[in-house]
């Protein structure tokens, strides 16, 4: 008899993992289980990516009236080396535990949010990691003034054509669900 490894690792997406493709290829084993939101903390672009473009971040403000809205989604345990590698913790990103809302109780899960020293105000998405972006807040039904601050975000488009063309192909490819 095979036995199924339970998938416990509860991860709050917000950025470019919000498009359950994008996540699922990555990670296979992730299971989304809906949508919430963290309070204090505001959807930026700032964080600095490897290829010179401005990479999601949920900023701590303080301020309670802010809210960055996301998917919770349970991983494999054994998948979360795979994630942190892709997400460059110790490298840009650091895990943060925090407690999402929008549930009957209040769920505790990781993020990943952008470390000291690679947060710049000045950076901007390019236009195909906007695109993942917004197409996840928009499939999963995200409140419209929250998309329509997603969709006002400047954008740069990506120097590197292979990699445009790669990752706007996978947007076209994919199926949202």
């Amino acid at each position: 008899m095979t036995q199924i490894q339970r998938k416990t690792w509860p991860y709050f997406a917000f950025g470019s993992n919000l498009w359950i493709p994008r996540l699922q290829a990555r990670t296979p084993s992730a299971e989304f289980t809906g949508l919430g939101y963290i309070t204090c903390h505001q959807l930026t672009f700032h964080k600095r990516g490897d290829d010179g473009s401005g990479k999601c971040d949920a900023f701590y403000t303080g301020n309670h009236s802010d809210r960055t809205y996301g998917a919770l989604y349970y991983l494999d345990p054994a998948e979360k080396p795979i994630l942190d590698s892709i997400e460059g913790v110790g490298f840009g990103y650091e895990l943060k535990h925090v407690e999402v809302q929008g549930f009957d109780s209040p769920i505790q899960a990781w993020l990943y949010s952008a470390q000291d020293g690679f947060r710049d105000p000045t950076m901007v998405p390019f236009d195909w990691y906007h695109r993942f972006v917004h197409a996840g807040a928009q499939a999963l039904g995200f409140p419209e003034p929250y998309l329509s601050a997603i969709a006002a975000q400047p954008i740069a488009e990506d120097p590197n054509p292979i990699r445009r063309a790669k990752n706007l192909a996978m947007l076209s490819n994919l199926a949202l669900f």
